[in-house]
């Protein structure tokens, strides 16, 4: 086979790997065939896993086709994913993972803060068997091990641990959905039917991090229910959960983990000393240039409620979007976060801002298949967003945004330990900008179909919020969210549409 062969070939599987399927043409877009910011990293991996070097980020987002691709050149080094292997199943109880850290000093300082837990809703069409249901999420919940496991404080240490159970222990509860009306919207309806949990808050030493609810609406309709902490789920994890909880209602095998979440969170205290290695100077560099707070500091106060307005883009405009992206070597959450920053900028007269993003954190092949809580906080900073066009903005977003996720390994919580920002408020920034994974549908045994339901919070610790979540015609919903003691209702208007304004002038750019 020629060299030439030889490296389409591994684009390929790369390709494969990642989006599971093939590339229609050596000319499509991995971005509209599936692909987005998170993605993008997995396929960063998969690349340089196959063609023998760390291929950047941005070099993928800048040639997102199999054509583009084949032109890829970098240095050796640098592409292992792991120096240490993962450790084997111990006794003992885990350390948490440092992302499990941040969520759990949270949770002692304000219990049942609802940024701590992630409340999933899903419409149930068809022959439903509400026990097969449950039995079906009780062997999701036994293959895995973070769904049943507590955290209580080690006596010796004074650390809190991670002890799984050896068993799975949840009841479905079943209830009927009461004064369902046509007129109430889905979206509504979840949120009343999961009010009563916003006041309940898990007791982590003791109660496995998960709850479970059956509402029966009407004639062939049910509302299944899912309440988890986010010590032990993130928005990765939503996706397995659905495919296992499928696969368990029609009685299939499960496969198993790779790895355990335990093992993952001993395996990451390992590794954060290279990974500091790599990722502190370029933060240390970059935060540097960060401005001070651009938002209102709200009152003492941990959450307060939250005001929320969304608007549609569509697929067109979607997918103009995406292109502009990639023509600026960036990944489509770089037109996001330039429109975020634009409106941001222009409403609150600042020429620098620093927004926060996420990434998933699964710094490995192995952490792939394993639900658990693994996302990662990245600061972005932003110069001159006021001086620059709107293209200019989209490749200094796409610079940011690229550069920031090559060196997202380091936990956010060793970052801030080793650069000591300001501790008044949250560090560097206090606005999100984040591209969300496209909710999971599913099919079980045939019969039933599942169909995600968002459940809007009712109140929020961020201070603001720009978040896009993919529709299924290829559209996004695009969700403005802001603690409404933070942010009054004109400022927060006048912010929507700003953010119209700015999608339309970056679609413009494609």
């Amino acid at each position: 086979m020629s060299n030439v062969s030889a490296r389409r070939d591994a684009i390929v599987q790369a390709w494969r790997t990642v989006l599971e399927s093939d590339p229609a043409s050596d000319d499509e877009n991995f971005f509209d065939a599936g692909g987005n910011s998170i993605l993008l990293v997995v396929l960063q991996r998969e690349l340089s896993k196959r063609l023998g070097f760390r291929v950047p980020l941005r070099m993928i987002s800048g040639a997102p086709t199999v054509s583009g691709l084949m032109g890829l050149e970098g240095a050796t080094g640098g592409n292992s994913e792991t120096a240490t292997p993962f450790p084997p199943p111990q006794d003992e109880p885990a350390p948490l993972a440092h992302s499990q850290e941040r969520l759990w000093l949270a949770e002692q300082f304000n219990p049942g803060h609802a940024d701590g837990t992630i409340e999933h809703t899903y419409l149930l069409s068809g022959d439903l068997d509400p026990t097969r249901l449950e039995s079906a999420l009780l062997r999701v919940i036994e293959h895995h091990a973070v769904l049943r496991t507590v955290y209580p404080i080690d006596e010796v240490s004074l650390e809190p641990t991670q002890v799984t159970r050896p068993t799975a222990a949840l009841t479905l509860e079943q209830r009927p959905a009461a004064n369902v009306s046509g007129a109430e919207d889905l979206e509504t309806l979840a949120a009343r039917l999961i009010s009563d949990w916003w006041e309940t808050p898990f007791d982590l030493e003791a109660d496995p991090p998960v709850r479970a609810r059956l509402c029966a609406l009407d004639e062939g309709r049910h509302m299944l229910c899912l309440q988890m902490h986010h010590l032990a789920f993130d928005g990765w994890s939503e996706k397995l959960l659905i495919e296992d909880l499928a696969t368990a209602y029609a009685g299939g095998d499960l496969q198993a983990p790779p790895v355990s979440y335990e093992s993952y969170s001993r395996w990451e205290r390992a590794e954060t000393e290279r990974w500091r290695e790599n990722d502190i100077p370029f933060w240390r560099e970059h935060l540097s240039q960060a401005p001070p707070p651009f938002l209102p500091a709200p009152p003492d106060s941990a959450q307060a409620a939250r005001r929320e307005e969304s608007f549609d883009l569509d697929r067109e405009s979607v997918g103009r979007l995406i292109g502009a992206a990639a023509r600026h070597s960036g990944p489509p959450g770089a037109a996001l976060l330039a429109a975020a920053g634009r409106a941001m900028s222009g409403v609150f007269g600042v020429p620098d801002l620093c927004l926060g993003t996420v990434t998933a954190g699964r710094v490995a092949t192995a952490l792939e298949p394993v639900i658990g809580c693994f996302i990662n906080p990245l600061a972005l900073v932003l110069q001159g967003v006021s001086e620059q066009t709107a293209g200019e903005l989209l490749s200094s977003s796409a610079e940011v945004l690229t550069s920031a996720m090559e060196h997202g390994r380091t936990p956010f919580n060793e970052v801030v330990r080793l650069l000591g920002p300001d501790r008044s408020r949250h560090p560097w920034f206090q606005a999100w900008v984040v591209l969300q994974n496209d909710p999971p549908r599913a099919v079980l045994d045939d019969t039933v179909v599942l169909e995600a339901v968002r459940v809007p919070q009712p109140r929020s610790s961020l201070d603001l919020l720009v978040e896009a979540i993919p529709r299924p015609d290829g559209g996004w919903r695009v969700y403005l969210a802001w603690r409404a003691d933070c942010i009054d209702e004109v400022t927060g208007m006048t912010l929507l549409k700003g953010l119209r304004t700015a999608f339309t002038d970056m679609a413009a750019l494609a």
